[in-house]
């Protein structure tokens, strides 16, 4: 019979953990209950378009049937709707941004997710724009609240500090606090970097700050990308967030970013009386290649890890969910090699030969 623990209860961590629910797996989940992480911090922006030649995101098509059915389920066992459909409006701030999106939006491939200038909207913005279309919003603080209040009130969601010193590891199970577990599996996030069992894992964290504005005689729902991204998520209060710092202190938010951030608003939105009311900031960890990690301990072989998921966890975390759960299920099933762990293991061992 198996028992699973779950460590961390962000989005990958609350996607396992429904996982493992559908598939009748008992389980139990331990979070330390921050406030600032990327999960909670994040736009939960689901963009089918990236990078600057506006080419469909990776492996988005398979990912799709994957995440759609699910956050679509999810929002039926909470009662709650946090699961949106979007459309975003990218200006042409350059000759070369046009002609890229052009050159996209004539491709096969890309007719169900770009299309130029056919929308209506008030934003204030003189250039010429594309729209990228078939786009998705997951409001993670409501849908990170509805789920853990039900695994709560089953006793199934503990909020603790997980405590590595006491996880005893025996030979085909572990124990945590007396309980026996035939798995365990760690959504730890940027916590991963304390984990004494996953600490070589080569990861890239980034810290990301954010800003909660409210802009007076503003009211559109469509999101904005120049410069900033400029997302409603309540009327008139626009999540306002950029790319994210390399180099940085620690992970509280700072006064330079948001000085930084309200000039930037200013130029974009220009006339209008802002009002900062919150000020966000969470590090978020990527991979090497900036593709997910999931796999098992070499060694612990019951042990097993998710994370790196950068800037697409809202895409990718159920798929990672489900292919958690083939692992626990599958002594013998192998992810494929674009998320595979070992990928990972071997560029970090590839990088220690050259030092």
């Amino acid at each position: 019979m198996k028992n699973v623990l779950v460590v961390g209860f962000g989005l990958a961590g609350l996607c396992l953990c429904r996982e493992l629910e559908k598939n009748g797996i008992p389980f139990v989940c331990i979070d330390e209950g921050r406030q600032s992480t990327p999960s909670k911090v994040s736009s939960g922006l689901i963009n089918p378009i990236t990078g600057r030649r506006f080419q469909l995101a990776w492996n988005y098509s398979q990912l799709f049937k994957v995440f759609e059915p699910f956050y679509r389920d999810l929002e039926e066992r909470c009662g709650s709707h946090f699961f949106n459909e979007i459309e975003i409006i990218h200006p042409f701030t350059s000759m070369e941004v046009q002609n890229n999106f052009a050159i996209s939006a004539l491709d096969p491939l890309h007719e169900d997710y770009l299309s130029v200038n056919d929308k209506i909207h008030s934003w204030p913005i003189t250039e010429e724009f594309g729209i990228i279309k078939n786009g998705f919003r997951l409001d993670l603080r409501r849908m990170i609240e509805a789920y853990s209040k039900i695994l709560k009130n089953s006793k199934i969601l503990r909020i603790e500090k997980f405590d590595y010193e006491q996880l005893h590891i025996e030979e085909k199970s572990f124990k945590y606090q007396n309980r026996e577990f035939t798995e365990i599996v760690f959504c730890e996030g940027p916590g991963i970097a304390s984990n004494p069992f996953f600490k070589n894992i080569p990861l890239v964290p980034a810290k990301g700050e954010v800003l909660i504005i409210q802009v007076e005689g503003l009211d559109e729902a469509m999101i904005l990308k120049k410069d900033l991204y400029f997302m409603r998520i309540s009327p008139n209060t626009y999540w306002v967030g950029s790319n994210y710092q390399w180099d940085y202190e620690d992970s509280k938010p700072t006064a330079a970013k948001q000085e930084e951030f309200y000039q930037r608003i200013t130029s974009v939105l220009p006339g209008y009386k802002i009002k900062v009311l919150e000020h966000w900031a969470a590090i978020r960890p990527s991979s090497h290649d900036r593709k997910p990690y999931i796999g098992r301990h070499k060694i612990h072989v019951n042990m097993m890890i998710i994370n790196g998921l950068g800037t697409k966890g809202c895409s990718l975390s159920p798929y990672l969910a489900q292919e958690a759960a083939r692992l626990i299920l599958q002594n013998d099933y192998i992810v494929d090699r674009d998320i595979n762990l070992e990928r990972g293991v071997e560029f970090a061992k590839k990088r220690a030969q050259k030092i």
